[in-house]
């Protein structure tokens, strides 16, 4: 992790448009008080640098998960190149807001010719799950607390083995945390849930039924 004093590159989805960076912004990559991010705590506190080039960037999962090899590795080396340069040559570690997207850059090097394969291995992808856990939350004051949340881990945060930070951040505003019985897959494989919905209703109708059995307050 960075020094003191030192900038966090954050990577976030491309899709959401009400996290990236203003359009017209024509740097690689840009520092500041980015507050939507929720990653500056403090007027101390290291700005994030944001690829200038957000909104054109992907980890590559709709492209891998549909078979379309060219624009996977298209996306792949696109991606690698902005990240390098806005890390610094891997002196900055990527924050990923979303644990899928997470996951995906992960696996990016699958899609990348041998000779980025260096370059990629450099590049240390914290997913802000963990980045929360780690380094927010001992930062952040007490904030208001729930009674009750029920918690959904996903199959990219099992992957990731970051479940144990997920129940961290969600114990950190509820006192009572619960992660259903019937949790599992949600099948929403890439972006297959926003084309078929009813895949994603039917594989966690019976988790749903067990929550609505209850209430919570999150």
């Amino acid at each position: 992790m960075t020094g003191e004093g030192e900038g966090v590159l954050v990577d976030v989805r491309s899709h959401c448009q009400s996290c990236a960076p203003p359009r017209g912004r024509s740097a690689s990559w840009e520092r500041g008080s980015w507050s939507r991010s929720g990653l500056t705590t403090s007027p101390a506190a290291a700005p994030p640098a944001v690829p200038g080039e957000l909104a054109s960037l992907c980890c590559g999962t709709p492209w891998h998960s549909k078979g379309y090899t060219t624009g996977h590795r298209t996306m792949a080396a696109r991606t690698l190149q902005a990240l390098w340069e806005a890390s610094d040559h891997g002196r900055l570690p990527v924050v990923c807001d979303a644990s899928s997207c997470t996951h995906g850059l992960q696996q990016l090097a699958d899609a990348l010719p041998e000779p980025d394969h260096a370059r990629f291995t450099s590049l240390d992808f914290v997913d802000s799950v963990a980045f929360t856990a780690e380094h927010l939350l001992p930062a952040l004051p007490q904030p208001r607390r729930l009674a009750r949340l029920a918690l959904h881990p996903t199959c990219s945060t099992v992957h990731l083995g970051i479940d144990n930070a997920l129940h961290t951040v969600a114990a950190a505003v509820s006192d009572e945390v619960t992660v259903p019985d019937n949790w599992g897959c949600r099948a929403f494989a890439g972006d297959r849930g926003l084309l078929h919905p009813e895949i994603t209703a039917s594989a966690t109708a019976v988790q749903a039924k067990e929550i609505t059995g209850r209430t919570y307050d999150a």
